[in-house]
């Protein structure tokens, strides 16, 4: 996957967004997302075509995500992913503490999604994920478009979303 590391100043330092490793995905994981995340989750997977984004605010890591290449599963009641030809699943996104509504995590799947999409002949490659729905309205701004078969799960519903690009623009938001 190509892409370069993306500068920007804002009123808080200046925030860059580039390629990490997995292992520096995992303290902001088990930070937010998973406490028990075990030792292996920061060895790379070398049978997996996995890559990882990252948001620094000056040389702060603040918002992680993983893409996987990953075809969405299909479903009993009828919920099938559209027909493209690859697909990536979104995953394993998590903000740090106090910097959440500052645009940093947009900005961390924005350069992974520029960066499959640079890579695919257009219409050819969606992402998809599952989000619960709280995040309906931050995936939608996104340029993301709900399966509209919602699910329950014990911690609320859920649904699956695409994109397939190219991304609307929409400017950074760095409080």
């Amino acid at each position: 996957m190509r892409g370069s590391t993306i500068p920007a100043q804002s009123p808080l330092g200046t925030v860059t967004v580039r390629f990490i490793t997995r292992a520096e995905t995992v303290p902001l994981r088990r930070a937010r997302l998973n406490p028990a995340l075990p030792a292996q989750e920061a060895e790379p997977c070398p049978h997996e075509q996995t890559f990882q984004c990252g948001a620094f605010l000056d040389e702060e890591l603040v918002a992680v995500v993983t893409f996987s290449a990953e075809t969405a599963p299909n479903y009993a009641d009828g919920q099938q992913p559209p027909p493209f030809t690859t697909q990536w699943h979104l995953r394993a996104l998590a903000t740090a503490p106090g910097h959440e509504g500052k645009g940093l995590a947009r900005q961390a799947i924005a350069f992974g999604l520029n960066a499959i999409f640079a890579a695919a002949a257009p219409g050819s490659t969606g992402v998809w994920l599952y989000g619960k729905e709280s995040t309906y309205g931050f995936y939608r701004r996104l340029g993301f478009s709900a399966a509209g078969l919602p699910f329950p799960t014990d911690t609320g519903p859920y649904d699956m979303f695409w994109i397939s690009g190219p991304l609307p623009e929409e400017p950074a938001r760095v409080r």
